[in-house]
């Protein structure tokens, strides 16, 4: 009987003891298991969030740069002529000076029939229709003109201008302008304000 109640104690503690290692053993199992769910689970999540903001990047630069494009192929300028630039051509001095000047015309003044009226020039002032130094009057056969996708015109004019009272000396500020004019389908003569303008230091790139 003693034996009998050995036996079955000794079988109990065994039980116990590898039943704790087992339980032991499998925990330590799905800890490391969980772990390594955890590490790939997060691994995933950062490689998507890296991914979808490398996305929207992307899909910003491509917006910015077409949005940029599209500004460059219409030219919509709120100006119903807006002067682009007025570059000094490295030709001549003072009343000589030459200058490649590039204007834009807006679609309501081209559909209006209208185009470059003249250039106008102040030095050291903004020129005005009353109060200017120098001007040239344009006509189509003077300059390039290239119809834009928007409706509008770009002509590129390389030109003098008049001073009726004194040139500027090279490295004055001088102010360009230009104005838009146009014939009504009687034929009468109409032009609109400058509209815009740039300055440049006088016969100097």
């Amino acid at each position: 009987m003693k034996d009998f109640i050995k036996k079955i104690t000794l079988s109990l503690a065994l039980v116990f003891v590898f039943g704790s290692a087992l339980v032991l053993s499998t925990g330590c199992n799905c800890n490391k298991e969980d772990e390594e769910d955890e590490i790939e689970s997060k691994t995933t999540v950062e490689t998507e969030a890296e991914k979808t903001t490398t996305e929207a990047a992307t899909t910003e630069g491509a917006t910015t740069e077409a949005t940029t494009e599209a500004a460059v192929d219409g030219d919509t300028y709120p100006e119903d002529i807006h002067v682009e630039k007025a570059e000094y051509t490295g030709e001549g001095s003072g009343a000589d000076a030459v200058y490649e000047v590039t204007v834009v015309l807006s679609p309501e003044m081209v559909k209006k029939g209208w185009n470059l009226g003249d250039l106008w020039a102040k030095i050291g002032g903004i020129p005005t229709m009353d109060d200017w130094d120098a001007i040239n009057t344009y006509e189509s056969s003077m300059g390039k003109e290239e119809d834009l996708p928007n409706g509008g015109k770009r002509v590129t004019w390389r030109t003098s201008l008049y001073f009726p009272n004194g040139a500027p000396k090279d490295g004055d500020e001088v102010t360009i302008g230009a104005n838009a004019a146009g014939q009504d389908e009687n034929g009468n003569w109409s032009e609109g304000e400058i509209a815009h303008t740039v300055t440049v230091k006088w016969a100097t790139k």
